[in-house]
């Protein structure tokens, strides 16, 4: 069983190689072809820098705004955190008396 598989699997290898010298030549063929005019040339398509930095700039505006939200959603406006604290100003302004080195 594995000889008939072994077979099959360097019968589809070959085949596939095939296909690619072809496919290379084929290649060729039109490369050589456009050089005389006869065959369109394929055009590369040239990338704008303006859409690179715009991208950037987007990506980057699409994290902030990401960000904002979630600590926007996570962190309450009125805790009951805030409210457990009392404003000791009094207690520091007593202390403040006491310090008096004259």
């Amino acid at each position: 069983m594995s000889n008939n598989f072994l077979s099959k699997v360097a019968a589809g290898i070959s085949k596939r190689a095939k296909q690619l010298e072809i496919e290379e030549k084929i290649e060729d063929l039109k490369d050589m072809l456009a050089d005389k005019g006869l065959y369109p040339k394929k055009e590369e398509k040239k990338t704008n820098p303006l859409v690179i930095v715009l991208a950037v700039v987007g990506a980057i505006a699409f994290i902030a705004a990401v960000a904002y939200a979630v600590y926007y959603f996570l962190i309450p406006e009125d805790s009951e955190y805030f409210e457990d604290f009392e404003d000791d100003d009094d207690f520091f302004d007593e202390e403040d008396e006491d310090w008096e080195d004259d």
